[in-house]
């Protein structure tokens, strides 16, 4: 996953870099090294009207704590516990609140044999 925004400096400039360089690992103070995996979240069926949801849709879409409702999850145990989280943003890293972020999901490279 990457993101991509305008420079502050020049708006005719983007920038792009994996999602994970505003990511801090709260272990080491350093950007999350994991990749996200595709959990697939579920669907539930409103017993009062028979209408079918994704989960995801609810805002579980990309995740930093494991939900069952991720549609992207991390492949490690992750807390859901504020007093436990293990990623939290890095500071002076992230475009500041209301600034247009592009993301893009695209297929790891695959494993080298």
């Amino acid at each position: 996953m990457r993101r991509s925004w305008p420079s502050a400096l020049c708006r005719a400039t983007v920038r792009e870099l994996p999602a994970q360089e505003w990511i801090r690992d709260t272990r080491t103070g350093k950007p999350m090294q994991e990749q996200w995996v595709f959990a697939g979240s579920v669907f539930w069926t409103d017993p009062s009207d028979g209408k079918e949801y994704y989960q995801a849709d609810g805002g579980d879409l990309i995740c930093l704590s494991n939900f069952p409702t991720a549609m992207l999850d991390l492949p490690i145990e992750s807390s859901q516990s504020n007093e436990s989280l293990l990623f939290d943003a890095f500071d002076g890293r992230v475009p500041p609140r209301g600034t247009a972020v592009e993301i893009i999901l695209s297929p790891a490279p695959p494993a080298a044999k």
